[in-house]
C-alpha cells in the first residue's frame, strides 16, 4: 500500500486528467468497483439483445390491439345485422305490427308566394270589471247584529 498524502501537497490533476480516470474505472468495470449489499454470488450477464426483445414486444402489443379494434368491430356488425333482421315485436302490446306500405305523397301545388305578410293584433276578450253596486250585494250588518245580542 502507498502511504497516504495530504490534499495539500498531492500533485493537482486537470480535469481531463480526472475524466480519464473515471473512463478507465467505467471502461474495465470489474464487480469489486461496486459495493455489494449480500453474500450472492453474481451470476454472469445472459447473451439476450434486449433492444431486439423491445422490438419483438411492441410489434406483439401493436398486432394484438390491431386484432381486438377487428374483433371489437366485427362483434358490433354482427349485432347490427341480427338486430335488422330481427323483426320488432313487443309481446306486451295488443297490436300487431302489420307490414304497411306508404303512400307516395301527392305533389303540392305551387303557391304563389307574397313579399308581404299582413300581421294583425290578436283580439282579445275583455276583462270583467267589478262595479261599487256588485259589492253592496253582500251585506254583513246582520252579522254584526248578532254579535251585539249575545
Amino acid at each position: 500500500m502507498s502511504k497516504y498524502i495530504p490534499p495539500s501537497a498531492r500533485k493537482a490533476q486537470t480535469t481531463e486528467q480526472k475524466l480519464e480516470a473515471a473512463m478507465a474505472v467505467v471502461h474495465e468495470g470489474n464487480d469489486r468497483d461496486f459495493p455489494q449489499l449480500s453474500n450472492a454470488v453474481l451470476l454472469p450477464k445472459a447473451a439476450i439483445n434486449y433492444g431486439a426483445k423491445a422490438v419483438e414486444w411492441e410489434q406483439k402489443r401493436l398486432e394484438l390491439e390491431i386484432k381486438e379494434r377487428v374483433d371489437a368491430r366485427m362483434a358490433e356488425i354482427l349485432e347490427e345485422k341480427k338486430k335488422a333482421e330481427q323483426p320488432t315485436f313487443n309481446p306486451f302490446s295488443r297490436r300487431r305490427p302489420c307490414p304497411t306500405v306508404a303512400p307516395a305523397p301527392e305533389p303540392e301545388p305551387e303557391k304563389v308566394v307574397d313579399e308581404w305578410i299582413k300581421v294583425e293584433k290578436k283580439i282579445r276578450k275583455p276583462k270583467k270589471e267589478k262595479t261599487f253596486e256588485e259589492e253592496e250585494e253582500f251585506n254583513y250588518d246582520h252579522l254584526a247584529q248578532d254579535q251585539e245580542s249575545d
